[in-house]
């Protein structure tokens, strides 16, 4: 695994309490979900220095974060670097969100839903603390935006690596 496969959601802030509890400092890619069904993280002291840990506890207190870890040796790095970031995988980054599997759609040929008229081609995302917004690229090279919901979203294939496109006649015509 790279650094580019880790998705950073936060650090772990200088307060430490008993030892064995750090202050988590959430940034703006963290959601609750993240923490409390992914039992494992990974820790970023330094490019060379980084800790694929367990997860003691995570809890709120005061309307502050704290983390607890089952592995040993993390207060003394800690200690030595006086930082550390907060990473998940990629892949259980959005996969997370809302309890949803996020697929893989990059590459996919999206279509509307009334007429099944290809509008392009995805070729990005842009994620939010809400959903994944869709980049797709039509024939003359316009980037469309197309939030991942219900509302915008009829149908993903994966089989025929299509998406189908409803209610998005505002979003196509800005």
């Amino acid at each position: 695994m790279n650094f580019k496969d880790l998705f950073i959601i936060g650090r772990l802030g200088k307060i430490i309490v008993d030892e064995n509890e750090y202050h988590f400092i959430a940034n703006d890619n963290f959601q609750l979900a993240f923490l409390e069904e992914s039992a494992k993280v990974f820790l970023i002291f330094t490019e060379h220095r980084v800790f694929f840990v367990e997860i003691n506890e995570f809890c709120m207190k005061n309307s502050k974060y704290y983390i607890s870890f089952k592995d040993e040796g993390i207060l003394e790095e800690f200690k030595k670097n006086n930082s550390c970031k907060v990473a998940v995988p990629k892949d259980e980054f959005y996969s997370q969100q809302f309890e949803e599997d996020y697929s893989d759609i990059l590459d996919f040929t999206a279509v509307k839903s009334d007429s099944l008229e290809t509008i392009g081609t995805v070729i990005d995302f842009i994620y939010n603390p809400k959903q994944r917004i869709i980049v797709i690229e039509d024939s003359s090279g316009k980037e469309i935006l197309i939030p991942e919901v219900d509302y915008y979203i009829d149908d993903i294939d994966s089989k025929k690596r299509v998406i189908t496109i409803k209610n998005s006649q505002g979003l196509l015509d800005l």
